[in-house]
Formats: C-alpha cells, structure tokens, sequence
C-alpha cells in the first residue's frame, strides 16, 4: 500500500481531525524548511475530554502516520497516513455508503482513509467534499449530516473493526468525571469506542458516539499544527436523557384532588435523544404508562393524545402527525389500564424539513380516568423511558419518572358512626344519601360490601352488573364508609332510621373536605375534613369550631397509612332517639323544644281559661 503525494498536502491529518473536534482550520504553512520528525515509536497519546467515570473507552488504529514534519516553533506542517491494512476492504465500503454510491478518487486506492483524511475536511477549502461535518452543534446533532461522521459510523458497525474493538488493548476506565488518557499508542489516525456494557442500565447518559482522531505527533508528543489546532486530544461525544411528569391541575380549589370517573391530564416532557452514530433500524425510544390501581388511559375526541416538538424550521413547538408515533393501551391489569408512547419513528427521521432538533423539548399530553378500583389517598402513577443507549448496538437502558406530587393525585372518603343517643348502641340499617352542595341529586355509589360505598363512574343511571345506589345503609357495627371523594362540599341527609327510632329527628348536615396550602397552592395530599353540627344536635361536633375534624395519616411518600376507613376514632358520630325527651337540650334543638315546650304550655293555657270560663257561666 503506498502512500500518495496527495496526502502530503499537510491538510490531511490536520482537517481529518479538526472535523470531529469542532476547531477551525485556518492552513498549514510551507513544509519547505521544516524538519521531519520520527512517528515510528509506539509514543502516541490521546486525551479524552469529559470521559464519564465508570466507562470503558476503546481504541482502534485505522490509519498509520506515515511521516511528518515540524516548523521551526515545533508546529506539525505536514503528516501523512495509510489506512491499516485489514481495514482497507472495510472502510472502502465505509466510503461507498458515506458517499451514498459515488465512486472513490481512484488516486486514493487501497487507501480510503487517505481520501477521507484528504477531502472531507469539514471546511469549505480545495477540494472539500463536506463542510458540515465539524460543527457539532445541536442543530447538526455532531455533525450528522457531514459525510465524515457517516463513514465513521459506517466503519465502527463492520464486522472487522468490531472484532478490533473487542480485542483492543487500547483501553481506559476513568474513576470519575473529567480527562483520561491513553498512551504508549503507535502513532495515527484512531477510532475511540465507548465499550460499556449499558445494557439494562437505568443511568440517563448513553454512550459516545464513536470518535475519529489522532495521536500526538513523534517522541515530543506535539499536539499543535502551525494553525494552533491541537491534535491528541477529543472531546466524548455523549448525551443525557430525561424524562419529567406533571399532573396539569386546572382548578385553584381542588388542586390534585379527584373524584371517581375524573380524568386526569397528565404531560410528560422528554428531550429529542442523540441518534447521530445509532442504526435507525435498531434504535428504540418509547415511554409506557404504568398507573397504579384505580387509573385508566382513555384517548377519545375530548381526551386526545398530543405530541408536541419543534420540527424542521418550526420557530415552535407543534403538534406532530399522530402517523409519526405509536399509542398502543395496555391491557387491564388490577384495576388499571397502562400506554405505551413509541417515539422511534418520530426522533429518527432525518428529513431536514421535518425532523427535530437535538435536545430540544418534547412534550406528550394525554389522560387517565379514575376508576372505582381506586382506594382512598394516593393515586401512584409512573412512566418509564425505554431509550438506545450504545450506538451501533441494540442494547437499551431506562429512566423511570420520580413518584413526586407533582404527578400524583389524591381522593378522599369520611365515615359515619350510628349509635343511639341513650346508650350508645350501634345501631344498623340507618340510611343515607350524599350530594353535593353545588347539586341537587344524590350521588350515585357502588356498594363495595356491607357499609363500604365508592362513588360510581357513572352518575346518569346504574352501572349494568354493579350493585349501584344512591341509598346508603350503615353495616351491623353502624359505621358507613363514603369513599372517592374530591376536595369540596358535601350534604349528608339521613332518609330512614333504624328501627324503633323516631323518624321525625333525622339530622342533615354538611361534610367539607378542603386542602391546606403551601404557600398559595392547594397541598392535595394535606386534607382537612370537618362537619357541621346537625339542628337536632344529634350530629357530635367539637367544642372549639362546631366540627368535627377528620385527618388521614400519611407516610413520608404521602401513602395513605391511616385512612378514615380504618377504627373510629375519625368517624362522625350521628345520634338517633326514640322521642322528643332524648334531644339535646341546648343549641337548636334546645331551642325547638322551648318553643314546643312554649307552643304546648300556651295551649294548655288557653284550655284552662275556656274552661274556667265556662266553669264560671255554669255558676251564673
């Protein structure tokens, strides 16, 4: 294999280099009075800039300098090379594909990395082929567009230079961030792989893309050519995913709480992912939905599927065609319905007038419904980023959003104790209804079993197959659990008493769930229950602000450990009694007994006097 003259141009090395390190070439100067320099030694350096700690880098030799030469500052002025021997077949079909099928130069032959190294520089210069290969820029994605990152590419999926990757000796592991070296190198042009085993990792960073550069120049180790540009030196070339989720909260009052049958607006927010370097027939990128017990996906006209990102020229973000990406629902599992996102189709195009621009923002806007599996407190719900992480692999790596309040959802329940106002009895088959206080018809529930109510999905008329009511019955303890709650204001009638008790005192009043805040917001996960006291006084409320307060316990992840559902000591405590004896005989109903009590003496009063009265005519 020889080496042609062409490649002692001086540009070579110096452009081949330049156009992955992102510098600008400005010329080399004369070689006329320059001295040569040895690069037969196996002296070679490199410096990888930005390593990542715990990543193993590998490099693989793809050209060999041939000769060089220094100016008098000991400056680099001229560098040949000649692609290694049993990579020739390989980067000669590199090449062809880089070049999409032109024929090669044939004064390159048996040299195609000499031709690479010659004419695409990355810089508009004699006898450039490619000018957009050393920008680096998020616009281009590393150069993505640049016929030398293509055959770079192209070159690091063949089978011979794989095989080199695997066996290379050429390595280094950084124990942290920042530079790592490799040295006792013979010198030339180089292939830096990130060899990571990253299959399965949940670590945002995938690995680098593979690197194009050279070693030092000769014994001294020269890293600059006449131009200033450095040489043995790279910077990685990786990138980060993310994944975020909202829950978007629309009402100021009712902030993250919900109801039975509401739906959920939910937005998740991901940046376009590096695909420069990756297989676009192997490269994966798709979130799923995984939600907890009680939370459905739903797509319909009023609750689409939207995802936005910037494309093309777009000075914004737009909706993007739904044949760009996949929505595939899940299937009902434990009272919840997942979604997968596959955004593959969508990252990896690379039309210029449409495809996105790297690191930009994408964001998915979709829904969920709360469904009557759901139990009281926290509704969990996670997605997970599945994303191509070893460029020119199929291995795949995940991030899985953090369960935080600002993608959860609460609802709430309040629970009624009956007893008798005598003794304190339970007492069973009290019935109630619940409505509330914006509405003027009882809510419809599913009886879940004896004195346990969930608010229905559907409140137009009775779910087919599902014990649906808007009676409301206390078990054979007497306590009555009215659950799937959001933050607002409930009426509570009692419709029918036990047995044996008077249905002329059947107390009505009022349940209010509000939030507390922080700072001006509504804290979903800190409720506060209170309830009026009743006319008759049969409702017990405390003795500082007539109500009862009734608070849930919560762990340090907001999980509901101590629900109202659970003991008494939470209950409302509704009285009944057999007659108009037992009422309280303070507050209102007090004052209805003296008004009675007054109504019965001025009654009495006035039969006396009649009677008197016709006593008194009998006498005449």
């Amino acid at each position: 294999m020889g080496v042609h003259s062409q490649l002692r141009r001086g540009l070579s090395l110096a452009t081949a280099v330049a156009a992955l390190l992102g510098v600008s070439l400005v010329g080399v100067g004369s070689a006329s009075a320059d001295t040569t320099v040895d690069v037969s030694a196996n002296d070679g350096q490199i410096t990888l800039k930005n390593a990542v700690a715990g990543h193993k880098y590998a490099a693989v030799e793809i050209a060999t300098y041939q000769d060089a030469t220094v100016n008098g500052d000991n400056k680099v002025s001229n560098i040949s090379i000649a692609t290694v021997p049993d990579l020739v077949a390989d980067a000669e079909a590199a090449l062809a594909e880089a070049r999409g099928g032109a024929t090669s130069d044939p004064a390159y032959a048996n040299n195609p990395v000499g031709e690479v190294a010659s004419k695409w520089l990355g810089y508009a210069s004699p006898g450039s082929e490619d000018t957009v290969s050393n920008s680096g820029s998020a616009a281009d994605a590393w150069g993505r567009d640049g016929k030398l990152r293509q055959f770079v590419t192209a070159l690091a999926k063949t089978s011979t230079f794989t095989t080199k990757v695997t066996g290379s000796t050429a390595t280094v592991t950084p124990a942290a961030d920042g530079d790592a070296s490799l040295s006792s190198l013979p010198e030339g042009l180089y292939i830096i792989s990130d060899v990571t085993n990253v299959q399965g990792s949940t670590n945002t960073r995938i690995n680098s893309i593979p690197m194009l550069v050279g070693t030092t120049v000769g014994p001294e180790h020269i890293t600059d050519f006449v131009d200033g540009m450095p040489v043995g030196t790279i910077n990685i070339k990786d990138d980060e995913n993310s994944i975020s989720k909202e829950l978007i909260q629309t009402d100021a009052d009712r902030g993250a709480s919900v109801s039975i049958g509401d739906y959920l607006h939910y937005r998740l927010t991901l940046k376009v992912p590096l695909t420069t370097g990756f297989n676009p027939d192997t490269f994966v990128y798709k979130v799923t939905d995984t939600p907890g017990k009680g939370l459905d996906f739903v797509s319909d006209e009023a609750h689409p599927v939207v995802v936005k990102a910037r494309s093309g020229s777009d000075a914004a973000a737009t909706a993007q065609d739904a044949a760009s990406y996949i929505v595939t629902p899940g299937t009902p599992t434990d009272g919840a319905t997942g979604v997968e996102f596959d955004l593959t189709k969508l990252v990896v195009n690379n039309d210029p007038a449409t495809r996105l621009t790297w690191k930009d923002p994408i964001t998915i806007d979709y829904y969920m419904r709360v469904n009557d599996s759901a139990q009281a407190g926290k509704l969990s719900n996670s997605a997970k980023l599945t994303f191509s992480n070893q460029p020119g692999g199929g291995s795949t790596g995940t991030i899985v959003t953090p369960d935080t309040p600002t993608n959860a959802a609460y609802f709430y329940n309040f629970k009624i104790r009956k007893v008798a106002k005598s003794d304190g009895a339970a007492l069973t088959d009290a019935e109630f209804s619940v409505t509330r206080s914006d509405g003027t018809a009882p809510l419809w529930f599913n009886e879940q079993s004896a004195g346990k109510y969930m608010l229905a999905m559907n409140q137009s008329a009775p779910a087919t197959g599902q014990n649906q009511t808007t009676v409301l019955k206390t078990d054979n303890t007497g306590t009555l659990s009215v659950d799937g709650l959001s933050a607002g204001k409930y009426s509570v009638a009692e419709t029918k008493q036990p047995d044996g008790y008077s249905s002329a005192f059947k107390p009505t009043f009022n349940v209010d769930i509000v939030l507390e805040k922080t700072g001006s917001k509504p804290d979903a996960s800190k409720p506060v229950i209170t309830n009026e006291a009743d006319t008759w006084g049969l409702v017990a409320a405390t003795t500082t602000n007539q109500a009862q307060v009734s608070q849930p316990v919560y762990d340090a992840n907001h999980v509901l450990t101590s629900p109202w559902s659970q003991g008494f000591p939470n209950a409302i405590t509704i009285n009944n009694v057999k007659s108009i004896s037992q009422l309280p005989l303070t507050g209102g109903a007090g004052i209805i007994l003296a008004v009675l009590l007054a109504l019965v003496l001025a009654g009495a009063a006035g039969v006396l006097i009649v009677v008197r009265n016709r006593t008194n005519k009998m006498r005449v």
